[in-house]
């Protein structure tokens, strides 16, 4: 008896009172954008409460992007004011002020804490310049504003610290608040401290995102209220224990420009999350730029998934990794047909091959390349982790053990000797070994991860699928011919 093939699992959503598949959301996103522009009533929830960076300057290497109708004057995205005040959290020493409808004032106090963010755009310029500002390892600084994009919870840490400087006096930032347009000024102004620190938060309209929340699977988080286009909720500083322990390493390991870091660990140990600090705190230097190899197909960062990806990295990772297949583009990309290698081995180490190949050769001088590798441990997935750490020739290796779950954790220290031993699935004994020599770091995590890779997956694939052109629906015979 032939086997029948499972039914695909079909995500659905609504627009004016019809049910759709997620390939027609997919093929439709910025049509629907336009539709919901027009019908923002069917909305349950503002698709702004925070979120996002998208930078419009080309300078700021956001030239690329084909970012649809993004722009902070766009009448489809006013949304009604709240109150003109609230705290974050109880004990966090945050105020959130509203300037208007599309700009805010953070007050942040001299601590750290870890922040939860809604789903939208907006843009982060820093107005204290006696405040050391950083977010996620990337610093503020007030000459130069960062963007973020996030969709449905995304976790960023803020560390404010006083740096020193003279401090800024209440008139210097009530002359840079004065020219924002502040619907109730003297509410405002009354706010601002000298002890202090004040971001400034401008909403920014990615009509891409605005599909996303009509599909029923991934409704927005309850946090956010219908009264308010920015909202953060503060999650308490457990991040920040990572945190120090990845700035320990960065300091530790002083990456150059020709260095290669493979990261490795079991799944959900926090591979991911590690890399995109490690990437920020380089990126703090001026004029650099670093590249990433994605060799995970069923959690990628920067394609979609059952792809392996070669990304230059020129402005911050601040995004959730659903948005950064927007902001970020792959330099090169080899599909292996599925979200694990199981049953294409050959396929999978010829493409981690052809990638580094293509490294080596063409932008090793660029910067330096951060190598993230699958969560599979154990039998195939080990031997390909082995090949892969063969062929990349790395400068660093990054072991990764979790303290929550032991049972994902690779059964030896991965030192050169080691892996020079292991036979892996194409190279074993000396293939490949003679140059293998690197620093080992074994570092512990207790990260536990919020969403299920398949979520991950599914809003990566939307969010690609969102930067498609509007479908003309025309008459064949009113259509230009083909050139």
């Amino acid at each position: 008896m032939p086997r029948l093939r499972p039914k695909p699992k079909t995500i659905t959503g609504h627009i004016d009172g019809r049910k759709y598949s997620s390939l027609w959301f997919a093929v439709k996103a910025v049509h629907s954008s336009k539709l919901l522009a027009n019908n923002s009533s069917q909305l349950n929830h503002n698709y702004l409460s925070f979120n996002g960076f998208m930078d419009n300057k080309a300078e700021d290497g956001l030239k690329n992007l084909s970012l649809n109708h993004m722009d902070s004057s766009d009448d489809n995205c006013d949304q009604q004011m709240a109150t003109n005040q609230r705290n974050v959290s109880k004990d966090s020493g945050v105020k959130v002020v509203e300037v208007n409808d599309k700009m805010a004032l953070v007050l942040v106090a001299n601590e750290d804490l870890e922040y939860e963010l809604g789903c939208g755009c907006v843009r982060f310029t820093l107005l204290s310049h006696n405040f050391d500002v950083h977010m996620n390892g990337f610093t503020l600084t007030t000459d130069k504003s960062v963007e973020m994009m996030a969709v449905f919870g995304h976790k960023v840490t803020i560390k404010c610290q006083n740096n020193g400087h003279n401090a800024q006096t209440i008139n210097d930032l009530m002359t840079k608040v004065e020219t924002l347009g502040a619907k109730d000024s003297e509410a405002v102004m009354s706010q601002l401290k000298d002890n202090l620190c004040v971001i400034l938060v401008e909403k920014l309209c990615l009509s891409s995102l605005l599909y996303l929340e009509t599909v029923d699977n991934f409704k927005p988080l309850s946090m956010k209220s219908e009264s308010t286009w920015f909202d953060m909720r503060s999650v308490g500083t457990n991040g920040f224990e990572s945190i120090k322990v990845w700035d320990k390493l960065f300091d530790d390991l002083q990456f150059g420009a020709n260095d290669v870091i493979v990261v490795t660990g079991g799944t959900n140990v926090g591979k991911s999350s590690l890399i995109r600090h490690l990437i920020n705190r380089y990126l703090n230097k001026r004029d650099t730029e670093c590249m990433y190899l994605d060799c995970d197909p069923g959690q990628s960062e920067f394609s979609t998934s059952a792809q392996l990806g070669l990304t230059r990295i020129q402005s911050p990772v601040l995004c959730s990794t659903a948005m950064n297949v927007i902001k970020h583009k792959p330099l090169m990309a080899c599909s292996v047909g599925a979200t694990t290698p199981s049953k294409a081995a050959n396929l999978y180490i010829s493409s981690v091959y052809n990638l580094v190949n293509f490294y080596q050769k063409d932008l090793q001088s660029k910067g330096p390349l951060f190598v993230n590798t699958m969560g599979w441990t154990r039998d195939l997935g080990l031997a390909l982790l082995t090949d892969t750490i063969k062929i990349a020739l790395p400068t660093h290796v990054i072991q990764m053990n979790s303290t929550a779950d032991q049972s994902v954790n690779i059964g030896f220290d991965l030192t050169p000797e080691s892996v020079k031993r292991f036979n892996g699935y194409r190279y074993s004994g000396s293939d490949r070994t003679r140059s293998l020599k690197y620093k080992l770091s074994i570092i512990e995590s207790n990260n536990k991860r919020s969403k299920k890779s398949q979520t991950t997956r599914d809003l990566q694939q939307l969010s690609y699928m969102s930067q498609m052109p509007d479908i003309a629906f025309k008459p064949f015979f009113a259509m230009t011919p083909y050139k």
